[in-house]
Formats: structure tokens, C-alpha cells, sequence
């Protein structure tokens, strides 16, 4: 159907899954209603004659919606946790994603070709990374539900003994800063994922106020929705940002997106010929586990990014639903596993 009347596809469902979307109950942005696909194959696995799904922006909101009776399940982040589970709601938590900083330029030049850029130094990526108490910051903004490591997330190139790459050594930091030319420090400007919550900004003047002990002064610039932190990824005229990851996907993909010479996200054409080889021979093989290791160990020591930690993600769900579960592969729980008890 989708094919012959591809401008369906604009307000209707035209998926294979167990339910599909009613336009005329539905508001963008607002309310989303769903009915049973009658066309599913597996009609046992669907469990509801409705579902409805309400946009609340407001933690506080969704807190006290999910505590009346008025929805079932809800997304929860570390704020709400605490009385989510006072109310006697299900807390449902597992690994999902992690926070780092992304260093979008290491070009020789600063983004305006005015100056030289600190980044294309691995001396001052690595101060950046030393000057970092990944412990701390991960204590006071995610408390137990984190956990601090200096390697990039992904489901396929995590090398157990490296979390700790980085330890905490201010001495040293300013000691690379020196050595790479700056040992006043720099002005280091990032642009942040605000609407992450409690997993962007704050992180980042965590990390700012770290960072001031070794001269260097991190510029954050809030943005008030995700189109607005693309934007300013994709123009180019930032040198970092903060970025959330809700899922572990694999090496390649975040290769691919940040660290290729023509990916998406890098707009000032650096390249590491080293990790495009490992990249490439990943990619042809049919066992590319040691590629991909290889690949997140010389991210590590190039400093081509800075971690801060993993997190687990929070779902809240009434004691009549059950079915609820998710993974780090997915970082989401799917609702069509999702049954009345």
C-alpha cells in the first residue's frame, strides 16, 4: 500500500508490527493512539485492544501522572527514581548508554582559521582526558546507576582493562599542556545536548569546573531542542560536544559517524589513517572482534574523544504490566513485549 500511496506514509502505518497508528485520534506531539494490526502474523503476541501514547515533557509531570493511574508505563531518569519507588512503582533499570564529550575537530587550524588548534595535539586531547575525575563527577551526577570509564561505549570493541586509561591526574594534564605549547591553557567551546537532562549540562560544568585547575576554560553553549544541537554539530564552527548515547551500537557505526574522514559528524576532514586501515579490515572480515578492539585501543591512546561514563536508563511501570525489560544493545524497552498481567 505504502508504494502505490507513498504520501500515506506521511500520516499513516504502514509498518509489519503489531500495531498500527490511528491518525484521527492522534495529535503531533501531544498524543499518539494505536489499534491492533490485524494483519500481524503472531495475533497471541498482542496484548492490548489500545495503546496511547502521551508526550509529558515534565518529569514532575510524568511522575505524578503515572502515580494517579493515568498512564502505565513511563520513561524515568535519575531525578524521579527516588520517588517513583517511594510511590511503590516498578523500577526498571539496566545499562543503556554513556556520556563523552566529542572533540569534532583536530584539524591544525581552530574552527574560524584564525589560530592553531589545540585539539590536533594527542598531548592536549590526552591533559583533557587525565584532568578528568571520572569517579567524582559519575558520583555526584548519576550516583550508583553509573559508571566512570575513559573508553568510548560501543556492543562490539570493549576491552576490559581499559576503563581506567585515564586516571585522574591533574600534575600530568598540565604537564601535556605545557609540553604541546599551552601551559596556560586554552578556551575549549562545546555545544550541549540539553535536552538529555541531567546527562548533559550538568556533566559538562562538572567537567568545567575540573578543567579550570589545569587553565583550560570549557565554553558550553545550551541548546533547547536535539534539531538545534545537529545544527550546530553539522555547521562546523564548534570544536566539541557533548553527546549522550542511548544505545551501545557497534564500532563501525560510530566510526562511521565521528571519527571517518567524511562522516557525518566530522566537518573538518581529520583522518587517522591508522584506524581508517582497522576500520576497513573490520569491515572485510568474518571475524572482525580483533579489529574492532584494535580500533577502540587506538582511540584510546590518540584521545580521539573523552568518555565520562555509562549509565543505566530508568522505566517506570504500574503493577499491572509486566513484560518490560531492555538491554545496553538497545537502550530501549520494545512495548510490543509488553503484557497486562
Amino acid at each position: 500500500m505504502a508504494i502505490a500511496h507513498a504520501s500515506t506514509l506521511g500520516s499513516g502505518t504502514d509498518g509489519a508490527g503489531p500495531y498500527i497508528a490511528v491518525p484521527s485520534q492522534s495529535i503531533a506531539g501531544s498524543i499518539y493512539v494505536f489499534r491492533p494490526n490485524p494483519n500481524y502474523y503472531d495475533q497471541s503476541a498482542v496484548h492490548f485492544s489500545k495503546v496511547v501514547v502521551k508526550i509529558i515533557t515534565s518529569p514532575t509531570t510524568m511522575i505524578e501522572a503515572i502515580k494517579s493511574g493515568q498512564i502505565n508505563v513511563a520513561a524515568g531518569d535519575i531525578t524521579t527514581a527516588p520517588t517513583a519507588q517511594a510511590a511503590g512503582l516498578n523500577v526498571v533499570t539496566a545499562p543503556s548508554g554513556f556520556v563523552q564529550i566529542l572533540l569534532l575537530d583536530r584539524g591544525p587550524k581552530t574552527p574560524d582559521g584564525s589560530t592553531a588548534n589545540p585539539l590536533a595535539s594527542v598531548q592536549v586531547r590526552q591533559a583533557l582526558n587525565y584532568a578528568i575525575d571520572r569517579k567524582a563527577v559519575t558520583q555526584a551526577i548519576y550516583g550508583k546507576y553509573g559508571v566512570p570509564t575513559a573508553e568510548i561505549g560501543s556492543s562490539d570493541g570493549l576491552l576490559p582493562s581499559m576503563p581506567n586509561y585515564y586516571p585522574y591526574d591533574p600534575a600530568k594534564a598540565k604537564s601535556l599542556l605545557a609540553a604541546a605549547g599551552y601551559p596556560h591553557g586554552f578556551t575549549l567551546d562545546v555545544t550541549s545536548e540539553s535536552a538529555f537532562g541531567t546527562l548533559a549540562d550538568p556533566v559538562l560544568e562538572a567537567i568545567a569546573h575540573q578543567y579550570s585547575a589545569i587553565g583550560v576554560t570549557l565554553k558550553i553553549t545550551s541548546t533547547t531542542t536535539l534539531p538545534q544541537w545537529v545544527n550546530q554539530v553539522l555547521g562546523g564552527s564548534y570544536e566539541s560536544a557533548g553527546f549522550v548515547a542511548t544505545a551501545f551500537a557497534p564500532l563501525s557505526e560510530w566510526y562511521n559517524f565521528f571519527l571517518a574522514p567524511k562522516g557525518a559528524e566530522n566537518q573538518h576532514g581529520w583522518d587517522d589513517p591508522t584506524l581508517d586501515a582497522l576500520a576497513r579490515q573490520g569491515e572485510a572480515s568474518l571475524s572482525p572482534g580483533q579489529y574492532w578492539r584494535a580500533m577502540t585501543g587506538r582511540i584510546l591512546a590518540q584521545a580521539d574523544e573523552i568518555p565520562v561514563f555509562n549509565f543505566d536508563a530508568f522505566w517506570y511501570t504500574t503493577k499491572n504490566i509486566g513484560g518490560l525489560s531492555f538491554s545496553a544493545d538497545n537502550g530501549t524497552p520494545y512495548p510490543s513485549e509488553w503484557y497486562a498481567k
